[in-house]
């Protein structure tokens, strides 16, 4: 949390709340009123002790998460740990357009069956939840599987991204346009 939690606890807080996906709906004349991803939502008082204000993010962490915090470039960024990732599936997978794209020009650039990418949902070595993208993380050796689970409790596989920097410096994107000759 550091210094600035004790010293500004309102502004922290709310930080912590866009952190881990909140969007601010109104400020009151009691506080700010969030919405997170799963339409909970939570309230910053305007004026609130260091205490009460680690009280509320604690409730708000269990909830939605502890955000990692991580390099800017690092492909999990915007990723929080949760304790209650879903379960896949195998027969209830696809694929959207893009993870398909992603899918054909990662495997021109190395070698990558679809099997490695079906691992990563099945064992992965995480799960992660990313409120920017408001998807599932599985991560496992090399690859990051970003997917939704429907309703029907089927899931759609968003894209397919390289773990690591490392990865992504030696793999990077083709230039905006050059996606079909990748």
């Amino acid at each position: 949390m550091g210094a600035d939690f004790y010293r500004q606890p309102t502004k922290t807080l709310e930080r912590e709340f866009k952190a881990l996906g909140g969007r601010k709906l109104e400020q009151t004349a009691h506080g700010a009123r969030y919405r997170f991803p799963d339409g909970g939502t939570h309230v910053v008082p305007n004026r609130v002790s260091p205490g009460k204000a680690q009280a509320i993010l604690e409730g708000v962490q269990k909830r939605y998460g502890v955000k990692d915090r991580r390099s800017s470039t690092d492909p999990l960024r915007s990723a929080v740990t949760r304790d209650d990732p879903p379960t896949i599936d195998p027969d209830s997978l696809s694929m959207s357009r893009h993870a398909n794209e992603r899918f054909t020009l990662m495997s021109s650039q190395v070698r990558l069956a679809r099997a490695e990418v079906t691992d990563a949902l099945l064992w992965p070595e995480r799960v992660m939840w990313s409120p920017l993208h408001e998807s599932w993380m599985w991560v496992r050796g090399r690859l990051i599987v970003a997917a939704a689970i429907n309703d029907d409790g089927s899931t759609v596989i968003r894209t397919i991204l390289w773990a690591t920097e490392d990865l992504w410096e030696q793999n990077p994107r083709p230039p905006k346009g050059d996606e079909a000759h990748g």
